[in-house]
């Protein structure tokens, strides 16, 4: 876990250099605006999730308004679904199999890609899996409160 965790996070931050593109530089200004502004328009954009939007305001209010910052913001989101997936792979892999997927997941170019971009992806990929998760655990032990918590805030 921790090796697939260095190399991907690693992966994601060579390669974040790279100018933003529209959609990113999109989500960036609209970031960077004063919070009420950057409220409103979230809400108007109908193609970009607003929630994104407002994380990445304030990530941005806290580490700066960097291109290199705005990356960074999806390189923790999908350290995040690292180590869900790990959680769901370790049900049913180990030793080498559970590395080798682990290792896929940090190279594999889709997920490089789309890992650090300025935008919401790597936010659904850690959704996505945390829901997943949280539902397994949940028919592991259907009557556990905790779980169908967990699992009614992840979904």
């Amino acid at each position: 876990l921790v090796m697939a965790l260095l190399i991907g996070v690693g992966t994601r931050l060579v390669h974040s250099g790279f100018s933003l593109d529209t959609d990113e530089a999109f989500s960036s200004r609209v970031a960077a605006l004063p919070f009420a502004d950057a409220a409103m328009a979230a809400l108007h954009d109908r193609s970009h999730p607003p929630l994104h939007l407002l994380v990445l305001h304030a990530w941005m209010r806290v580490f700066s308004e960097s291109e290199f910052a705005a990356r960074a913001l999806s390189v923790c989101a999908f350290a995040g679904f690292m180590l869900v997936a790990w959680r769901i792979l370790r049900r049913y892999a180990n030793g080498a199999v559970l590395a080798g997927a682990m290792l896929l997941l940090a190279v594999s170019p889709l997920y490089v890609y789309y890992g650090q971009m300025v935008r919401p992806y790597a936010f659904v990929m850690l959704s996505s899996a945390l829901v997943f998760e949280r539902y397994l655990a949940l028919a592991d032990a259907p009557g556990d409160p905790w779980r169908r918590r967990t699992w009614a805030g992840a979904c």
